[in-house]
């Protein structure tokens, strides 16, 4: 046996027995895989993503280009509802699921766990299920933070009641990646452990907010409160060092006539915004999104060096742009299509 501490892809700690040979790193399962997010932190934290599952054809096109293919690792492509316990790899140590969060989106109409896309959690669960005594020791679920509100909480109860009924007491947490990147991008975790780790005695944590405080003193759910970290200090800027630098010739900035219907569709606070950024020396990058007031399609630009995740009804993105402005550039908005490098430079 050997013990793993498993950090999530952001920041998230949990203790899991694992029983393989040192030389072997723990296995993972990957549901609602998209382009390979959740994988790419598994593996920085020690973890073989061996099994993959998403429905989307261009989303498995990505997660390919990504990652490649190699033979220890299985990416099945279709509907999870037609996904069977028997069909994964034995010896998990880990089940990770990004869920769909279209019903539970504040954006959306908030069918919540009984929609038609959010409840394909409730697949996960039956796989889970039908796992058996090989159910790995360790279960996730991230998803908005929209679940813990939908149906005033009931969703979010049933959520740990399902991971309760299959044998995982459940720690709650609310973390935003921009403690991590310079993105604002709050999120619910669900993690789900057959052998919880000791209860802590911490003062509460940044990452339990006093509006999870309601599910630890439930009587009817099983929970635990694992012994954090200190979080990062969000971030309050940083977009700027991770936007690739473009000349002016580039064909992917926005030609005059976009530009300037992009400036008309600002509202006086936004335009006295981007004013003020132009006045400014240097070049400045903010994010820009396309959003609909009153039936009008305008664009609103964040005031800081964050960039922003403004969902929609139907899940995902709005259209996002980013925009440099200053006195050296009054150039233009590029569309979500823009490449951004990392920090490191890579």
């Amino acid at each position: 046996m050997i013990l793993v501490e498993a950090v999530d892809r952001i920041g998230t700690v949990c203790q899991i027995s694992v029983a393989h040979p040192l030389a072997e790193a723990p296995r993972a399962l990957e549901f609602f895989a998209g382009i390979g997010l959740a994988r790419l932190g598994l593996e920085a934290a020690g973890f073989r993503v061996v099994w993959s599952n998403d429905y989307q054809p261009d989303k498995q096109a990505m997660y390919a280009g990504n990652f490649g293919e190699s033979a220890g690792h299985k990416f099945v492509l279709g509907d999870v509802r037609r996904v069977s316990g028997q069909d994964l790899p034995g010896g998990a140590a880990l089940a990770w699921a990004s869920s769909p969060c279209i019903d539970l989106s504040l954006a959306g109409a908030r069918a919540g766990l009984r929609g038609t896309e959010s409840s394909t959690f409730w697949e996960y669960i039956r796989v889970l299920e039908e796992l058996g005594h090989d159910r790995p020791p360790v279960a996730v679920l991230e998803n908005v933070v929209g679940l813990a509100t939908s149906h005033g909480g009931e969703d979010l109860a049933m959520a740990i009641k399902a991971f309760n009924g299959l044998g995982y007491s459940v720690d709650v947490l609310a973390i935003d990646a921009r403690r991590f990147v310079p993105q604002s991008r709050p999120r619910l975790f669900l993690v789900g452990a057959q052998t919880p780790p000791p209860e802590s005695r911490q003062d509460r944590s940044e990452l339990r907010p006093d509006w999870l405080w309601r599910v630890f003193g439930d009587p009817t759910l099983r929970t635990h409160r694992a012994r954090l970290p200190a979080p990062p200090t969000p971030l309050m800027s940083g977009l700027s060092l991770c936007v690739e630098a473009m000349p002016l010739s580039d064909g992917r900035w926005w030609d005059g006539n976009q530009t300037r219907c992009l400036v008309e569709s600002l509202s006086p606070v936004q335009r006295r915004r981007v004013a003020q950024l132009r006045r400014a020396s240097g070049v400045s990058y903010r994010t820009a999104y396309r959003r609909t007031r009153q039936g009008v399609a305008v664009w609103e630009v964040r005031p800081d060096d964050i960039a922003g995740c403004l969902r929609t009804a139907r899940g995902g993105f709005v259209q996002a742009g980013r925009r440099a402005v200053g006195q050296q550039s009054p150039a233009s908005a590029v569309d979500d299509a823009a490449r951004v490098r990392n920090p490191d430079g890579r």
